[in-house]
């Protein structure tokens, strides 16, 4: 397994316990033999691992919005007073 991949599992657990929080559920082991709880039970994860994962980007994203935004800006401003050089050290 490479390194981008053994992330993977941490991001999938995440996303499941935020989006478990928003509904308040959790999977429970104890479902027996009968198949219908158990594809409940994977909807219910899915659904959760969902809105967890959506939440998740859109924080990260906006983040990410406000970070670039602020060294374009900077980048921007420096351009405008010719002063490249001066600028580079405050980026």
């Amino acid at each position: 397994m490479d390194q981008q991949s053994a992330h993977i599992p941490f991001f999938y657990l995440a996303s499941y316990k935020v989006g478990t929080l928003f509904f308040g559920t959790s999977a429970s082991s104890n479902v027996g033999s009968d198949p219908v709880p158990i594809l409940k039970m994977g909807a219910d994860i899915t659904i959760a691992a969902f809105t967890g994962g959506l939440f998740i980007g859109l924080c990260l994203a906006t983040a990410t919005y406000f970070i670039t935004r602020k060294i374009y800006t900077r980048i921007r401003s420096c351009r405008r007073l010719n002063q490249d050089n001066a600028c580079e050290s405050q980026l």
